[in-house]
């Protein structure tokens, strides 16, 4: 495709587009997208039509992302004169230079032949209970959906969601956790705690599946506008504050797995005085080097700095340094990619990671076991977000609808965005 053809206008009815906002937060599916409406009999844009009323203009590459999952009744180009009126507003908010990575655009009109289960949670869960069969036990029911293997649809820009999503159910604690509770939950109250233990029970119903989480959708969607992209990291860590929040439990299961402690010591290079800090911490954010052994090690070692000394009572060089005191059961490791200093940019170099991994401690060391991986293709502003997760002994990668078997080796060759490690 030539660089003129990448940066023409294209029409889509506005009607259609609003039927696709409605449907990214949980509506009905839109259908084929609509433009034969638009044209005249010689097949142009229509002189009469406003434009943010009529229809909706979008770029090329926006276009061919849309036409990738839903088809199109055709191409209608907006031409580059400006006898379209406009409207008074536009609310339109489509990653507006969205690059599309057309290996990762698998939706067709059949989305590939597998069958699509929508989550509607009180037809899934009903009285929000996750049924069992008489015969099969919790651990039973739990190795089965371990097991399984499901993809979640993709309306636009749930990428970040979808690979969460799966990297949080590949953590067999988790499952365990939901198969096991039985506090009445309130859907005002626990709304993120149903939405997970829904589909949890779809999963255990619909192996091979692809399910479309529409009440997920609009739920998250009161925080992460449905028509913008958004990071990973970023939502992992808001799903486990609201799921912790919600926890009928104290301590709540997140507490349990993912929450560890750091001590930050701070020493004056003047007068040796030490300033001493215990932190939380639910994540590990480190900075990019050529492995993630190197950039843990560099996470914990001797940082000089400028700081206000308590007993000299003056700003003094110092040196600081944090160290693990008790390691978490689930270790999230997030790799800073993103830069912005001197200027914004994305670190794209490989980082080399094992499936195993020491961590020290304040007695010793804990080893983990990689379990899932996201990885981020794309640059700063646009991209789109696989996982790659362990399931039982087994490895897949999952890209929104699509679920692959892949070898340990394929997964250690991702420039992975973020890690997450079990204690042995």
């Amino acid at each position: 495709m030539g660089r003129e053809s990448l940066h023409k206008n294209l029409c889509i009815e506005k009607t259609w587009y609003s039927m696709w906002i409605a449907y990214l937060n949980g509506d009905k599916y839109p259908g084929i997208i609509k433009t034969s409406q638009l044209i005249n009999k010689q097949g142009k844009l229509k002189e009469n039509l406003y434009e943010d009323i009529d229809f909706i203009s979008i770029n090329q590459e926006q276009y061919n992302y849309l036409k990738e999952i839903y088809l199109s009744e055709g191409e209608v180009e907006r031409p580059p004169s400006s006898y379209h009126r406009r409207a008074r507003s536009s609310n339109i908010n489509f990653a507006k230079n969205y690059t599309v990575y057309t290996d990762d655009l698998h939706l067709d009109s059949d989305h590939q032949g597998y069958e699509i289960v929508t989550l509607m949670d009180e037809n899934i869960c009903p009285a929000s209970e996750i049924k069992l069969s008489e015969t099969e036990t919790i651990p039973a029911q739990s190795a089965r959906i371990m097991k399984s293997k499901f993809g979640l649809e993709n309306p636009g820009l749930y990428c970040y969601l979808n690979a969460t999503l799966q990297c949080l159910l590949s953590i067999q604690p988790i499952v365990d956790y939901f198969l096991t509770l039985q506090s009445k939950l309130d859907s005002k109250k626990h709304p993120y705690t149903l939405h997970i233990k829904s589909l949890i029970c779809a999963i255990s119903e619909n192996d091979n599946k692809i399910l479309r989480p529409t009440e997920l959708w609009k739920e998250v969607s009161k925080s992460f506008t449905s028509t913008s992209q958004h990071d990973f990291n970023e939502f992992f860590r808001y799903l486990l504050s609201k799921l912790n929040h919600e926890s009928p439990t104290k301590p709540s299961i997140y507490e349990k797995l993912f929450k560890g402690t750091i001590k930050s010591t701070i020493k004056c290079a003047f007068c040796n005085h030490k300033s001493i800090k215990i932190e939380e911490i639910w994540d590990v954010s480190v900075e990019f080097s050529p492995s993630l052994k190197s950039s843990l090690k560099n996470f914990t070692k001797n940082e000089d700095i400028e700081f206000y000394c308590d007993a000299c009572r003056k700003t003094r060089r110092a040196s600081k340094q944090l160290q693990f005191i008790n390691t978490p059961k689930v270790l999230v490791l997030q790799l800073k990619r993103f830069k912005s200093q001197p200027r914004a940019y994305k670190i794209n170099d490989y980082c080399k990671f094992h499936k195993h991994l020491s961590l020290p401690n304040d007695i010793g060391k804990d080893k983990y076991q990689l379990i899932c991986v996201a990885e981020h293709k794309g640059s700063l502003n646009y991209g789109h977000y696989n996982a790659y997760c362990k399931r039982v002994n087994k490895w897949y990668k999952f890209n929104d609808a699509k679920f692959d078997k892949i070898p340990l080796t394929n997964v250690l060759n991702k420039k992975i965005y973020c890690a997450m490690f079990i204690k042995d």
